[in-house]
């Protein structure tokens, strides 16, 4: 649980009630509780995007970090669910969930459920050429995504079946570009465009590529200015 945590004495004991009020006819299992604010004190309008981050992090990784400068905990989690980690937990939990507390100045208040992305089921492509789609709004972009693909794939290696799965996902942009490669090494070098031609391309797929969705970088775009005002130096 990713708190506002504005660290007084009146609001934190308000928003362990509402947390103690909102979960009171769920399961009493433990929760840890903590608030970025204690790691990069309170950024005002960015508070709620660092705590989103903070929280998909942990979801992620499965280790929730301890909360900086604890020294004694409140006497308002007594008798609560809540915890404060004061080591890195582990967290192994096969279906992590995290929630995240934010409220504005304006009165805009925000409670957003986080779950750990799902394995996909079905079977898995054979191992062999897979096509990986790209697409982009202009050719130069197009080369452009295919460097960036490449250089995630040389520093992350992540699984082929999985990446030629969440590409195949994207909506179709004017230009596009499809390679065909059964390794590593093959596809990073076909992305940078260090071949002259892709292997010859296989027939399609009997069935639909399977896989898990992957956080990859999307197309990149163009930036257009559309106003401005030109200021002229004083003659």
């Amino acid at each position: 649980m990713e708190c506002h945590g504005s660290a007084t004495p009146v609001g934190d004991a308000v928003e362990l009630a509402a947390l103690e009020e909102l979960l009171a006819e769920s399961a009493q299992t433990p929760s840890w509780i903590s608030s970025v604010k204690a790691n990069i004190g309170h950024t005002m309008s960015a508070a709620g995007i660092a705590s989103l981050i903070k929280a998909a992090l942990v979801v992620q990784r499965g280790v929730v970090p301890p909360q900086p400068g604890l020294e004694r905990p409140s006497e308002a989690l007594a008798g609560t669910r809540f915890n404060v980690a004061r080591t890195a937990e582990s967290w192994e939990d096969p279906r992590r969930r995290a929630a995240v507390s934010s409220f504005g100045f304006g009165g805009t208040n925000v409670h957003l459920v986080l779950e750990q992305t799902p394995v996909a089921a079905g079977p898995r492509q054979p191992r062999g050429l897979r096509p990986f789609v790209l697409s982009a709004g202009t050719p130069d972009l197009l080369a452009q995504y295919g460097r960036q693909l490449a250089d995630l794939v040389q520093e992350q290696a992540p699984d082929l079946a999985d990446l030629a799965y969440t590409l195949s996902t994207r909506a179709a942009l004017p230009h596009q570009r499809t390679v065909h490669a059964e390794d590593h090494d093959s596809l990073v070098a076909l992305l940078r465009g260090h071949r002259a031609a892709a292997p010859e391309a296989p027939p399609p797929l009997a069935t639909p590529l399977t896989g898990t969705l992957l956080t990859i970088p999307v197309s990149p775009v163009t930036r257009t200015t559309h106003w401005g005002v030109r200021l002229e130096p004083d003659r």
